[in-house]
């Protein structure tokens, strides 16, 4: 079973676009504080970007891992 994925020109790509969303506020924390500032109705002192979405994978063989969130 083969899967297919369509790749979307960037020039289409809108902020309901995961990688989009995460690349614009990440890159400009001005930006997102007035951002979530405006969709919140509050006032943002300081953003903090503690680790971006990633994937883990497993196999058969790997071991069990803990992932401790600071």
């Amino acid at each position: 079973m083969s899967t297919q994925t369509t790749i979307t020109p960037w020039e289409e790509v809108t902020l309901s676009n995961n990688y989009m969303f995460n690349k614009v506020m990440t890159s400009n924390p001005d930006l997102c504080r007035r951002f979530i500032e405006h969709l919140l109705h509050i006032k943002i002192e300081k953003i903090d970007f503690p680790i971006g979405e990633f994937t883990l994978e497993a196999d058969a063989e790997s071991r069990g891992v803990r992932l401790k969130q600071k």
